[in-house]
């Protein structure tokens, strides 16, 4: 998959649209150096590409730049206010707030996000995991259940193979400790 996205490049190099899709594929591949150079290109030919700057948040994330990631993410949601996928940049802004240590807020951003946008659902994953971390098993399980129902295979195991953990082991632990105390399968 990361293999098609690269080559598609060379097509695609004067279309910021286009590269930040390249740069989002290769990016859940696990590839961010290879991403970042994509999302990078896509920016300075559109620096006001909301999409752009939300996966340039994303890749922040992977990278272990938290702080960097909020800044990404704001400055994408201060581009495109009611963009269709704001959810992404909300998710993405809780992620980076949970990186922080501030659960509280990535909470009530992802209930906000759950609550206006209940099909997303990793959404639910992500709730499950940071109530378990702040200590509220009654959220979380409910989280969890609503994750299962939406998606019967969920598995911790699966969860950590995401090739964009490789680069923040620290935070997969935490998240897989989270998911587990919430009730999620292992395996």
């Amino acid at each position: 998959k990361a293999r098609a996205a690269v080559e598609a490049v060379g097509s695609i190099s004067d279309d910021p649209t286009a590269l930040t899709a390249a740069g989002a594929a290769t990016s859940i591949c696990g590839d961010q150096k290879r991403a970042t150079t994509f999302i990078e290109k896509a920016l300075a030919l559109d620096p006001n590409n909301a999409w752009a700057w939300a996966r340039l948040g994303w890749l922040a994330i992977y990278k272990d730049e938290a702080t960097q990631a909020r800044e990404h993410f704001q400055r994408g949601m201060a581009l495109s206010p009611r963009d269709p996928f704001v959810f992404n940049m909300r998710l993405g802004m809780a992620f980076s707030l949970a990186m922080e240590g501030s659960l509280s807020q990535a909470i009530a951003i992802a209930h906000e996000v759950i609550n206006t946008y209940p099909d997303v659902t990793w959404s639910y994953r992500h709730l499950a995991a940071w109530s378990a971390m702040s200590g509220d098993l009654e959220t979380a399980r409910w989280a969890a259940q609503k994750l299962l129902a939406a998606e019967p295979g969920f598995t911790i195991d699966r969860y950590r193979a995401l090739p964009w953990f490789q680069n923040i082991p620290q935070w997969q632990h935490q998240m897989a400790e989270g998911l587990r105390k919430a009730g999620l399968p292992e395996r």
